[in-house]
């Protein structure tokens, strides 16, 4: 769902920060071999995508042209909030504008599990709701809790920066932030596990919005519904 925008056309060059997938930038070019194409802006600067993941959607023939594709990193993607409720999946919670789906995997210490996300963009920041069904349930909630987190720590190659538990709806759950190495995103989890289902949201945003009214509105919207 995100995309790293680089300052040098290489994998080893530092990430400016990323972009949500399907935003819309304006093209400068691409590097020699064709393989890096350099596009503006993220954070107020110009940065190399790599190829195979962008799609031309116009050619850029003049700067009135360029300036009708350009949009800006911190403009709204999708307008307006709306509920996103399944009773199937067992909870609710508000988004901005309806979610994509993907499926990926999850490695907890009931084994690897098949994890549902859905997500959305808007306004810098990427929003994620996921669950993912345990094979057993006998397995203690605290280390399926651990496991998980660790988990997405791995995963995002990132350095955790605080955790705590949460009781607030009666369920096993946690709140960390973490930091991705070379970007300046944070990422704030909270999990939630309910009879031998895991759920986990997550926002991706900078540090400057990471407690923004938005980001607690999200996922402080999230309610798991009764069996």
């Amino acid at each position: 769902d995100l995309v790293n925008i680089r300052d040098n056309p290489n994998t080893e060059a530092n990430i400016l920060g990323s972009v949500v997938k399907g935003l819309t930038l304006e093209l400068l070019g691409q590097n020699e071999a064709g393989d890096w194409t350099h596009v503006c802006c993220i954070h107020g600067q110009s940065g190399w995508v790599y190829s195979e993941l962008v799609q031309h959607k116009a050619q850029v023939e003049s700067e009135a042209t360029a300036q009708a594709v350009k949009i800006k990193l911190d403009a709204p993607l999708i307008v307006g909030w709306q509920t996103f409720e399944s009773p199937e999946l067992g909870f609710t919670v508000v988004l901005p504008g309806m979610p994509n789906k993907q499926i990926s995997a999850l490695h907890t210490d009931a084994g690897a599990l098949t994890y549902s996300v859905f997500s959305t963009g808007f306004e810098g920041a990427v929003y994620t709701v996921g669950f993912a069904d345990l094979p057993n349930s006998a397995f203690e909630p605290s280390l399926i809790l651990d496991s998980a987190r660790n988990d997405l720590l791995a995963s995002l190659q990132g350095t955790l920066i605080d955790e705590h538990v949460l009781d607030d709806q009666g369920f096993s759950g946690r709140e960390f932030n973490l930091a991705p190495p070379n970007t300046h995103n944070h990422v704030l989890v909270r999990l939630y596990l309910s009879n031998a289902r895991l759920y986990v949201l997550t926002v991706t945003t900078t540090k400057e919005l990471a407690h923004s009214d938005n980001v607690l509105h999200f996922l402080n919207s999230f309610q798991l519904l009764a069996e």
